[in-house]
């Protein structure tokens, strides 16, 4: 029995995401978000592939920045925790809806 398996990968092309064109209130998407899905990316020397209960935590600073704190734990529910502290900024300030961190 002769078996041939082909395997391949298709793109379909897909729009940009197109941020909302609504006025975002930005007290109310402070405070703790958990992270239910995430195309993971390195950090340093840290990978986030393997991350576990993920929440990010916004705080908004006086000057319009946003302070956020993520968190996770490593490979595992009980593997060590990873933390890190990136600061987003605002950058379409008509709607608030889009952000850039650092």
């Amino acid at each position: 029995m002769l078996m041939i398996l082909i395997g391949g990968c298709a793109t379909r092309s897909m729009p940009d995401l197109q941020a909302t064109d609504k006025v975002i209130d930005l007290e109310r998407f402070m405070g703790d978000w958990y992270v239910v899905g995430s195309i993971p990316i390195d950090f340093f020397f840290v990978s986030e592939a393997g991350a576990h209960n993920a929440v990010e935590t916004y705080t908004l600073n006086p000057d319009g920045s946003i302070d956020t704190q993520y968190r996770f734990r490593q490979d595992s529910f009980d593997g060590p925790l990873k933390t890190f502290n990136p600061t987003a900024f605002v950058h379409n300030r008509e709607t608030n809806a889009e952000w850039r961190m650092q």
